[in-house]
Parts: C-alpha cells; sequence; structure tokens
C-alpha cells in the first residue's frame, strides 16, 4: 500500500521521480524503489515524504483513506493568533517555523487553534 500511495501522490502533484528524490535528499532510483516495493523509507524519510506529498504518515502508511488528514495549512490569522497568545515575543517566521515544526510530528495544532478560539470567545462573553 506504502508503494502504491507515495507513486499516486507524486503523480497527483505533477512531480517527477527526480524531482520527488532531490526533494527528499533522495536518488531517483531510490524513489523508483520505494514506488516498487523494492526498499520502504525509513522513519524519517517518511516524515519528509509526507510534507513533500502533503499527505499524513498515516494517509502513506494506510492507517486512514483521507490524505488530508491530519495535514491542514494554517492561513497567516491562525499563526498570528498563536503569536499575540503566545508569552514569548517570536518573530512571525519563528512562530511559521514552530506550527511547521508541530505539524511535521503531527501534533494536533487544530486542537490547539480551537480551545484559543474557545477561550477568546468565553472572554468575550
Amino acid at each position: 500500500m506504502l508503494h502504491e500511495r507515495i507513486k499516486t501522490r507524486r503523480k497527483l502533484l505533477g512531480f517527477t521521480q527526480k524531482e520527488l528524490g532531490d526533494k527528499i535528499g533522495a536518488s531517483e532510483f531510490t524513489v523508483s524503489k520505494y514506488e516498487r516495493a523494492v526498499n520502504e523509507p525509513d522513519i524519517y524519510t517518511l516524515y519528509l515524504l509526507s510534507d513533500v506529498l502533503e499527505c499524513s504518515v498515516d494517509y502513506l502508511v494506510g492507517k486512514v483513506d483521507d490524505p488530508t488528514a491530519y495535514h491542514h495549512v494554517y492561513n497567516d490569522a491562525e499563526v498570528g493568533k498563536v503569536e499575540i497568545d503566545y508569552p514569548y515575543q517570536l518573530k512571525p517566521e519563528e512562530v511559521k517555523e514552530m506550527v511547521e515544526t508541530l505539524k511535521r510530528y503531527h501534533f494536533d495544532v487544530d486542537a490547539l487553534i480551537k480551545d484559543m478560539r474557545e477561550k477568546e470567545e468565553k472572554e468575550k462573553s
């Protein structure tokens, strides 16, 4: 299943095997082996693949069928809200990096933002 999903997502996003390999620091030959189920990526490469292929690791390994499950792109307002509520002074690019890192490890940033919004609503009423 993993090999099929890597190939399907790569083609859907319009990458050649070489382009995908370049993005994850691997050769075209290595990507070909992943797609033919000759080799499997290690866990670090699996995380890189999930980022580049814009899907979750859970999707790649067949745990979920929705490629966007646990993969969400946050808009500037959401990132800005985290920046405002975070108790330390961070530059916007540092906040974005922090959010991207949390997403990479599939931290439920959606729940965090939801909690922040609910807290804000309670404070208003």
